[in-house]
């Protein structure tokens, strides 16, 4: 092999330069833009009261990995780990468990996955259009993840959305066998990117070899053994999931609405996550709007037009960047069309795997879970590289007979109009949830003994408690789940036990929550005494006809409150119920 002449390793060694300037200044740039709610965003990390939602149900079961003695006959945490985590994610988290709280824990998962999406997409973007496109990468990747919430909380879905990023990388530089890896092992952090993966993996084998990358002169039993076998592989790591879940007896679904209140419209979810049926489309663009704009944008309000979250000049920009940049991606392809590059073609595979995905989990909902997660997994990931690619090639097409500086410095300007256009001069960022103010009686349930269980109306505070405490409750509203009969109808048998405490008259319901469930302590709101507390169907209609029956007489529930509480903070009244039950206690 001949060595390199000192002029090609000089200019080698100056292209490597410039390329490192370039990347410092922009990350610079970005982080210029971008400073306030970057750091709003650390400041939730390092808050140890700070929280994602979702956080609570997926992260508190982790304190049974942490601690065996924690939630050890805890049955919502035992489901949740046997039933709802994969292996992978588990995995993860039993090890770091055994260094850091679950809690802290979270936040630097939280932290590593934002880092290694900005870092995958943006070099994704460099590798398929160049540095010029990479700069607008980052920066829509950044302030996406700063504006969204698909990392906090370290939650299934965060790995997900990491897993899309590196599954679109992979395909579009053509590399079958880095996708069936990633495939892999999204299937043991979050199998729906799995479905995602066999999909992309699948139609990248089967399209003519020019595009076909590193698998271009594959044999067709090369290709069909490598798709089978990695698709072998995925069902073998989803499988203990799969296992547990059957232990909670069998799979519901929006078709059970009618024995179960839970799955209707007033139930547990909202429409897109009972699976009732959304157009692609019309997700796609919900999707695509909300990733593109710099807004705090919901995409309940695009789908319903709602002028307030979402004003009509606002929306008319966005529409008009979203239609230029498509008609300047079927221009793109017109005039490339007897040579259209393989990268575009696998960027468009992907975009069909995702399609493909969210049209078959619509099919078979809930084999394949929630069909809007193909969206919400793979347009965040899609966006940030699609986008700034089709506005630095139509520079780059226009301008082709001009010099490389000029076409550079076009294509910069034109992304950053476009940019400008969709509000990216200021970011706004969702508000995280805080439990600061409860802090003193977190402090005070985790100092009670192990055996601890703490009741009370499941929602508001006590979905805290387990988060912070490692303490388990009778019932809370995000571990609320009605994926498996067995499970909703253990759910259901606690709900009346709460619901008759709420409307007792007397101690017996107060003594039976004790006696048949084991509950030590009552959470209790003390508003909940002259107003009904508010659930989903059908438990909020329920419990306020039997207040409405007993009329004026006066609930047992306040006479507890005001002898039995062991601290107040605020509204809310920890009660130990063996003042209550104990033959010395209450009358």
């Amino acid at each position: 092999m001949t060595p390199s002449s000192p002029s090609t390793q000089a200019s080698i060694r100056r292209t490597t330069l410039l390329q490192l300037i370039y990347l410092v200044c922009m990350v610079g740039a970005t982080y210029l833009l971008f400073h306030s709610p970057t750091d709003v965003r650390f400041r939730s990390l390092f808050n140890p009261y700070s929280y994602n939602g979702d956080a609570l149900q997926h992260i508190a079961p982790l304190w049974k990995i942490h601690d065996s003695a924690r939630l050890a006959h805890d049955y919502i945490a035992q489901y949740y780990v046997q039933a709802i985590m994969p292996v992978f994610y588990k995995a993860t988290y039993w090890v770091l468990t055994y260094l850091v709280t679950p809690p802290l824990a979270s936040k630097l998962i939280t932290l590593l996955l934002t880092i290694l999406f900005i870092a995958v997409t943006t070099r994704t973007t460099w590798l398929l259009a160049g540095p010029a496109a990479a700069l607008v990468a980052l920066a829509l990747s950044w302030g996406g993840a700063l504006k969204g919430l698909y990392f906090l909380g370290g939650l299934q879905r965060g790995f997900g959305v990491l897993l899309g990023a590196l599954l679109l990388q992979s395909i579009a530089t053509g590399h079958p066998l880095g996708l069936a890896l990633l495939t892999i092992l999204a299937a043991g952090f979050y199998p729906a990117t799995a479905v995602l993966g066999l999909a992309a993996l699948g139609l990248l084998l089967v399209v003519p070899s020019r595009y076909r990358g590193v698998a271009s002169s594959w044999s067709l039993q090369k290709r069909g053994g490598t798709l089978l076998v990695t698709a072998l592989l995925v069902g073998l790591v989803v499988a203990p999931q799969l296992q547990g879940g059957s232990y909670y007896g069998e799979r519901l679904s929006i078709e059970s609405e009618r024995e179960f209140p839970e799955w209707g419209p007033s139930g547990r979810y909202t429409q897109g996550d009972r699976g009732v049926p959304v157009p692609f489309l019309e997700a796609v663009y919900a999707r695509t709007l909300a990733s593109l704009s710099a807004k705090k944008i919901s995409l309940q309000a695009i789908q319903d037009g709602d002028e307030q979250d979402l004003p009509s000049h606002y929306q008319f920009r966005c529409d008009v960047i979203l239609l230029l940049s498509a008609g300047c991606l079927a221009v793109l392809f017109a005039h490339k069309r007897r040579r259209v590059s393989p990268e575009a073609v696998r960027v468009a595979l992907f975009t069909l795997a995702i399609f493909l995905s969210f049209e078959a989990a619509t099919l078979l909902f809930p084999i394949l879970y929630i069909p809007s997660r193909y969206v919400i997994v793979g347009i965040p990931s899609l966006v940030p590289v699609l986008f700034p690619w089709v506005w630095s090639a139509t520079a780059e097409t226009v301008l082709r007979r001009c010099s490389q500086i000029i076409r550079t410095a076009a294509s910069i300007f034109l992304s950053g109009l476009c940019c400008a256009a969709l509000g990216w001069t200021t970011l706004q960022v969702k508000p995280i949830r805080s439990a600061e103010g409860y802090r003193h009686l977190f402090s005070f349930i985790e100092r009670l003994p192990e055996d601890t269980v703490i009741a009370g109306w499941p929602r508001g505070v006590i979905d805290e408690i387990p988060f912070f405490t490692g303490k388990s409750v009778l019932i809370f509203e995000e571990g609320h789940q009605i994926f498996h009969r067995d499970f909703l109808l253990e759910m259901r048998r606690r709900m009346q036990a709460i619901m008759e405490v709420y409307t007792a008259t007397d101690a017996q319901p107060f003594e039976a929550l004790q006696k048949t469930f084991h509950v030590t302590h009552l959470l209790v709101d003390r508003r909940h005494v002259d107003k009904s507390p508010a659930y989903f169907a059908p438990f909020d209609a329920q419990v306020s006809t039997a207040r409405a029956r007993h009329g004026d007489q006066p609930l047992f529930l306040a006479k507890v409150i005001e002898k039995g509480g062991v601290i107040r903070v605020g509204e809310m009244v920890l009660v130990d119920l063996s003042r209550i039950t104990q033959p010395t206690g209450l009358p």
